[in-house]
């Protein structure tokens, strides 16, 4: 039963990075990948949510977190597509949009999982 909440929770997750990036580059069209931190972000943000709900709110069940940590917002997030963007970045020689986008990637995340948990910790607690 897990591995049906991780595939659908992973196809879900995947149409909605899709859509979610196809919609950033119809409307930013530069080099730098802004599709991706935002979607690193939200997903940063959902997650800190959702774990801060995970451990102080009992009505979620042990597959509607599996469908929700490890299939949705494990397929919606892009860690790797940033690796690979901040590698070709580097590559080309594009040395401060590549150290740009890794600090920002990296310390949005992080922020946006402690605002997602301190949120939840304010609605629900």
């Amino acid at each position: 039963m897990n591995m049906l909440a991780v595939g659908a929770g992973g196809c879900l997750g995947a149409l909605l990075r899709y859509g979610l990036n196809t919609w950033v580059l119809r409307h930013w069209q530069h080099a730098f990948p802004l599709g991706t931190m935002l979607i690193n972000t939200a997903g940063c943000l959902l997650l800190g949510a959702l774990a801060w709900n995970f451990e102080h709110r009992a009505h979620f069940g042990a597959q509607a977190q599996v469908f929700l940590r490890i299939g949705l917002l494990g397929s919606f997030t892009t860690f790797s597509t940033f690796g690979l963007e901040s590698f070709e970045l580097m590559k080309n020689e594009q040395w401060l949009a590549a150290l740009v986008n890794i600090l920002f990637s990296v310390c949005l995340g992080l922020a946006a999982v402690a605002a997602g948990w301190m949120l939840s910790k304010s609605l629900f607690a």
